[in-house]
């Protein structure tokens, strides 16, 4: 016997000659090399046929990856599928956190110097748990990454520091270097600075890692 296939009603005969064990092993490696069953009788191309199962697949792939960004709680943008809100815990913990410097102002006379130089320190605190995010999703991959974001937030961070120093941390022009006024002034801030890190702290161990925001 030989296989024979039937293009557009067009015979196309090859294998001449085989068993009938040959000739089922046959047909059954051209359907895996496919990724479809071939019909008795073919209405279309094979091109269209396999496209069709290319589809199929697509379909099958998308419907299990909505499946798992379910199971995992946030959507296809990474956002959690249950958005936060005010009187959620990290927003409170947030608002608690910036109460502490309205406290410091009405109870111990913290300037604008005071407040700017604590939320400077606020931005290395967001660049310190930026650097955990980014081991978290890379690992060891992200090491370079890692670098040179250090490198280049550094770099921001000692000019921004640079800028708020001049005109509103030392109006007086003290003969004082700066890194010893800087240390001084934060050190009067110890609370402001704990609440600050507690709260970005639980943000990136609810959110980023509990909630998996990771994962977006």
């Amino acid at each position: 016997m030989h296989l024979c296939f039937d293009y557009f009603k067009v015979p196309v005969a090859f294998g001449s000659h085989l068993n009938a064990a040959s000739a089922a092993q046959l047909q059954h490696n051209i359907q895996q090399a496919l990724g479809f069953k071939i019909p008795e009788e073919l209405s279309m191309s094979v091109e269209y046929s396999l496209e069709l199962a290319q589809k199929q697949a697509r379909a099958e792939a998308a419907a299990a990856k909505a499946a798992l960004l379910s199971s995992s709680k946030v959507d296809s943008t990474g956002a959690p599928a249950q958005p936060l809100h005010w009187h959620s815990p990290s927003s409170l913990i947030l608002i608690a956190a910036n109460l502490v410097p309205v406290f410091g102002v009405m109870v111990y006379g913290w300037n604008i110097g005071e407040l700017f130089l604590l939320f400077w320190l606020e931005s290395a605190i967001i660049g310190v748990f930026n650097v955990l995010k980014m081991l978290v999703i890379g690992r060891w991959l992200a090491l370079f990454t890692v670098l040179f974001f250090v490198g280049h937030y550094g770099a921001f961070m000692a000019g921004h520091l640079l800028f708020i120093f001049g005109p509103f941390t030392n109006p007086e022009n003290s003969v004082d270097t700066p890194l010893p006024v800087v240390l001084a002034m934060l050190s009067s801030q110890w609370l402001a600075i704990l609440a600050l890190v507690v709260s970005h702290g639980f943000s990136f161990f609810d959110n980023f890692i509990g909630k998996q925001e990771y994962l977006g």
